[in-house]
């Protein structure tokens, strides 16, 4: 599945800066700006400009519902839909007066043959399993075998684009010309209203400083993703404002429960509470971060309050002792210690450079001898692919859904992609009754008990949900939208009168 495989790979791209206070200039902006230019740091490793076009997507085309920030669905380009009484036909009724950016209209024929195409990728999690869509006069029906409450969470991470041109979709802005620098142009005939910004360019940039440089320079009016260690630098700087908001991404220390010493819940438990999770995101990640008990959203609507094993190095040790996990003394190649595991992490993220080693240190205190090996991303899935690994350090997608919970945490499957490749199942069970339930009330009911299993026979230490940060020129006005993505609103952001704003 491409889109998810992405999501299983996506590159958060940060690296530590110098200090570049001594670039600061002089404010010099422009009353009457109609154009906007955006920054994307790409790391060399991640491909070059693989950032670009999830820039240009976000600007060009829209889902038939929105995932929100509790994760519930909000409507888009769906105006509503209702479900039948047993819950395995989805009626969709389309917005009116959308058009594609070739002027041609959003119909229910177009609509059902852009999401048959997703049907045949297997682009989804619960699409994998759709029966047959048909057209209604005012939208469609999507059909399934049995009832799936993920199908709405795979709707809302779906762009619709024209079957025969994907490039076309309905979003504010229209893509003219792609690359290493994308230009696209605001669509006049935008259902929501005519942008006004007029004209936008997104180009690449080998390294975060790079790209922070540019914004210095006046080069670029936007940075796409600001690193935590530049984040003093721009609150420093009174020509750029920074917005921050929760990103549905978490830092994960997962296990091969396949492993003859990892298979042993005790030890699971054990390192789960050696692990100072509040520390973690004080100094590795600059406290650009939040936390984690589990990999399910922590807004989420139906979730418990967090229910996560709770730091305790005493008891790590003991629990270690109980399970047969003696100290050994040392030789002249091993420290002393109960157990040695390697662990691959992702080198190309200083951010989880630094963790690894306060996670190195951590475990030590219990006797754990944490051997990191940092692979670049090329070499790094493939291993975990295969299964050749202890332990990862990685991060995961999210997208505010249990639908991601169920692709990384469910066993494979044969009829539908999941992406676990750890030998964990103890939440089978929990998730597949999620993925049945009918109800809101039977949704809860098993998030909860999934979240106790997680607790009680964790497959991996959930670190942290990372927390994303956009620079903007205050050239420009960005309308306040406290803890959401300003992304979303560049069509409406407006030319600033000069004047220094308020912190949002």
């Amino acid at each position: 599945m491409t889109t998810c495989a992405r999501s299983l790979v996506s590159l958060v791209v940060l690296s530590a800066l110098p200090a570049l206070s001594a670039c600061s200039r002089t404010d010099e902006r422009t009353p009457h700006v109609s154009a906007l230019r955006i920054g994307v740091p790409v790391p060399p490793s991640a491909g070059g400009a693989s950032g670009v076009p999830n820039v240009i997507g976000l600007l060009t085309t829209e889902s038939l519902i929105i995932n929100t920030t509790d994760g519930r669905p909000a409507e888009r380009l769906a105006k509503s839909w209702a479900w039948n009484a047993d819950h395995t036909v989805l009626h969709i009724e389309l917005r009116q007066g959308v058009l594609f950016h070739d002027g041609t209209p959003l119909t229910p024929d177009v609509v059902a043959d852009s999401v048959r195409r997703a049907v045949a990728d297997q682009n989804g999690l619960a699409l994998a399993s759709v029966k047959r869509i048909e057209t209604t006069p005012a939208g469609i029906d999507i059909v399934l075998p049995a009832p799936d409450t993920f199908l709405l969470d795979d709707l809302g991470v779906l762009p619709i684009t024209r079957p025969d041109t994907p490039a076309v979709g309905t979003g504010p802005y229209k893509l003219l010309n792609s690359g290493a620098t994308a230009t696209l142009a605001a669509f006049d005939r935008y259902y929501k209203g005519t942008p006004n910004i007029q004209s936008i360019t997104v180009s690449s940039y080998p390294t975060q400083r790079n790209a922070w440089a540019a914004l210095m320079r006046s080069d670029i009016d936007m940075l796409q993703e600001v690193s935590p260690e530049a984040l003093d630098f721009v609150a420093a700087e009174s020509a750029v404002r920074a917005y921050s908001f929760p990103k549905p991404y978490y830092y994960v220390l997962a296990f091969n429960v396949r492993h003859p010493i990892l298979s042993n819940v005790e030890v699971r438990r054990a390192i789960n509470e050696a692990i100072d999770k509040n520390g973690i995101v004080a100094e590795g990640l600059h406290g650009r971060a939040r936390p984690a008990s589990d990999p399910i959203w922590p807004e989420f609507w139906a979730a418990s309050p967090e229910k996560g094993i709770q730091f305790d190095p005493v008891a790590a040790d003991r629990r270690l002792e109980s399970a047969g996990y003696t100290v050994k003394p040392g030789d002249a190649t091993h420290p002393p210690g109960r157990i040695r595991m390697n662990c691959l992490v992702w080198a190309d993220d200083s951010r989880l450079t630094r963790t690894a080693l306060m996670l190195q240190k951590q475990l030590d205190a219990v006797g754990i001898n944490l051997v990191l090996q940092p692979v670049p991303l090329k070499q790094l899935v493939p291993q975990i692919r295969t299964g050749q690994f202890d332990m990862f350090l990685f991060e995961m997608a999210n997208a505010r859904t249990l639908s991601f919970v169920y692709m990384f945490w469910h066993s494979p499957r044969s009829d539908a992609p999941t992406f676990n490749f750890t030998g964990y199942t103890a939440a089978d069970a929990s998730l597949d009754a999620i993925r049945a339930a009918t109800s809101d009330d039977e949704i809860r009911k098993q998030t909860a008990a999934l979240q106790d299993v997680f607790a009680s026979d964790p497959p991996a230490v959930f670190l942290a949900w990372q927390t994303m940060t956009r620079a903007v020129s205050t050239k420009f006005t960005v309308p306040p939208q406290p803890a959401r993505d300003i992304i979303y609103s560049i069509w409406q952001w407006k030319p600033s009168d000069g004047r220094q704003f308020a912190e949002r």
